[in-house]
């Protein structure tokens, strides 16, 4: 029941927000005065099934935590924000990767998208994104094991140039 992954994000003209984790459930909080005042009540995003820490084989501890950023380009998302996390809600032997998208400072969210675009029954995990302040591309990287039967891991770079609607993958 710890409250984990705050990760804040700002956008173009200073609007505050933060994410993070808390009893299998993701949420957000947000500030359009430079911090000063905050929302009486957090917004819930998505459900976290299997919460923050999850279990994956050859790791003590593996956490599934939300990453928060927001795309301050001149593109045409320019003030969306973007979450990312593992989750289990395929179950235990099949973590993956998820991302959702606002484009109204997160009264709404889309959807969850699964990133990774293997088959069931493989652990994905351990996400970070970044967005291209430039183009407003959405790049999540993450550990992926799709190609093997045990504990080897390789490293996945996931990129969306459609608003974070669609990712490709790349090993």
């Amino acid at each position: 029941n710890t409250a984990e992954g705050a990760v804040p994000a700002v956008t173009f003209d200073g609007k505050a927000f933060v994410a993070w984790s808390n009893q299998g459930k993701l949420f957000l909080d947000r500030s359009f005065d430079g911090g000063e005042l905050w929302l009486g009540n957090d917004i819930t995003v998505e459900e976290q099934v299997g919460g923050w820490d999850l279990k994956v084989p050859g790791h003590d501890r593996c956490n599934g935590m939300p990453v928060l950023m927001t795309d301050n380009s001149k593109g045409p998302y320019r003030g969306s924000l973007y979450l990312v996390w593992a989750d289990q809600r395929n179950g235990e032997e099949d973590t993956d990767i998820w991302s959702t998208r606002s484009h109204n400072f997160g009264d709404n969210w889309a959807s969850p998208t699964r990133v990774n675009n293997d088959g069931p029954g493989k652990h994905q995990y351990l996400p970070w994104m970044a967005v291209d302040q430039e183009t407003g591309y959405v790049y999540i990287v993450y550990y992926d094991r799709r190609d093997h039967e045990d504990n080897k891991t390789d490293v996945y770079l996931a990129y969306s140039a459609d608003g974070g609607a669609n990712f490709k993958n790349i090993k």
